[in-house]
């Protein structure tokens, strides 16, 4: 079995989260069966890539990092739902509020806990501890496979 998980920037224009979304189904349909994602079910990239998990055939592990984090999702907050209603297993962390440091701690599990990391990433320093960029260079630090996905030419606002 492997087990992929994703970290991913949470604001994308619709053009780069539709070039996201083509590549990480093509990524996941040449992965062998059976297979697990693990994703925090953020909005943007976590979504994303939950929905084409489970599109083919995999099990979903959600991460939750804190007790109110569903009070973060806005507009997404919807898909959240239904996308941990579809989850095989789901993990809570014990921490109370949706912090910079529960963050941390919920991509440290992610990357903890799968085999390959897909990173949604521009390349660019995370804007906060616990952002996209502190995830890559946590799963760089112990070695763990990181496959990145970006469109060429886009750059984030």
């Amino acid at each position: 079995m492997t087990t992929i998980g994703i970290t991913g920037h949470r604001q994308l224009t619709r053009a780069t989260a539709h070039s996201v979304r083509l590549k990480i189904r093509s990524l996941l349909a040449a992965q062998s069966n059976p297979l697990t994602a693990i994703s925090c079910l953020a909005a943007g990239a976590d979504q994303i890539f939950a929905e084409e998990a489970l599109r083919c055939g995999a099990s979903l592990t959600a991460v939750v990092p804190a007790n109110d984090y569903e009070n973060t999702m806005g507009d997404a907050v919807d898909n959240y739902e239904t996308l941990q209603a579809r989850a095989t297993c789901i993990v809570q962390l014990e921490y109370e509020h949706a912090t910079k440091q529960a963050y941390m701690a919920a991509g440290r599990w992610v990357v903890d806990h799968c085999d390959v990391l897909v990173a949604v990433w521009d390349g660019q320093p995370a804007a906060g501890s616990g952002g996209t960029g502190d995830i890559v260079a946590y799963a760089d630090s112990i070695d763990r496979q990181i496959i990145l996905v970006w469109p060429q030419n886009v750059v984030r606002n």
